[in-house]
């Protein structure tokens, strides 16, 4: 496959941007990351009671502005995403694991 056929990586967790992760434009400095990387930025924030910043231009995500497509249904096609990213983690925590032993 060439890569002018090959699918835009997320910069911040190297997996493979779909169409939905493509239109989505977090902040106004133009970088994408996929909707999963921007929950979990929201959810790490949240969690230190500090704001969620773009990764490249370090300003604060506005929510209000976030285009209509991550809607319901692109959340929800996040968090089938989430789980298997998790999948996809696991596997190769495992794998480490096992390099490790032998």
């Amino acid at each position: 496959m060439s890569s002018s056929d090959e699918s835009p990586m997320c910069p911040l967790c190297a997996e493979e941007m779909d169409a939905t992760d493509r239109r989505f434009q977090p902040c106004q400095c133009g970088y994408q990351i996929c909707l999963w990387c921007w929950h979990q930025i929201h959810e790490v924030a949240a969690a230190s009671a500090l704001e969620a910043l773009c990764p490249n231009c370090r300003r604060p995500y506005d929510k209000d502005t976030i285009p209509k497509v991550a809607d319901a249904a692109a959340m929800a096609m996040a968090a089938a995403s989430a789980g298997k990213k998790k999948r996809r983690d696991r596997d190769r925590d495992n794998r480490d694991r096992e390099r490790a032993r032998q």
